[in-house]
């Protein structure tokens, strides 16, 4: 099973409680996902030796940036529940980022706000797709995120 969870690595002084869940798999694809939440942080604090993709702009003309990727996948076994750390995601723009993960609502970002990711089931080579849409999740933004996963 794939897994993408998004954690937090470091807590930082001020940080927003965000709720659990689990993705159902969209119609037609064979994976689910499923998530575990930690906290979002504020820009203060952040992986330094990790990828990171800013969110510019908002609604949208919002964009990734950059819109592809490649990022290394917890194999320890431990399936994201150390401080591993894949990607970080930072909104830089004005308002709040609704960000989609195969075409399904994935994680509220607060402008300002940073997002640490973790993966883990993925082989080398496999490949996720990351969108933004609008905050009803009625409308799909042109913007798109390749993440190509490495072990």
């Amino acid at each position: 099973m794939f897994k993408f969870v998004y954690r937090l690595a470091v807590l930082s002084l001020i940080s927003v409680p965000v709720m659990a869940g689990t993705i159902a798999t969209p119609a037609g694809a064979s994976t689910g996902f499923q998530i575990r939440v930690g906290h979002l942080r504020s820009l203060t604090v952040g992986p330094a030796s990790k990828p990171n993709v800013n969110i510019v702009g908002q609604k949208k003309s919002a964009t990734f940036s950059p819109d592809t990727v490649t990022v290394a996948v917890d194999t320890s076994g431990n399936d994201c529940n150390d401080s591993f750390v894949s990607l970080t995601m930072t909104n830089t723009g004005t308002k709040s980022a609704y960000v989609t993960l195969g075409g399904v609502h994935y994680l509220t970002l607060p402008s300002g706000d940073e997002a640490p990711l973790c993966a883990y089931g993925y082989a080398a080579g496999d490949k996720s797709t990351f969108g933004l849409t609008n905050k009803k999740k009625t409308k799909t933004f042109a913007a798109t995120l390749t993440v190509t996963f490495s072990n």
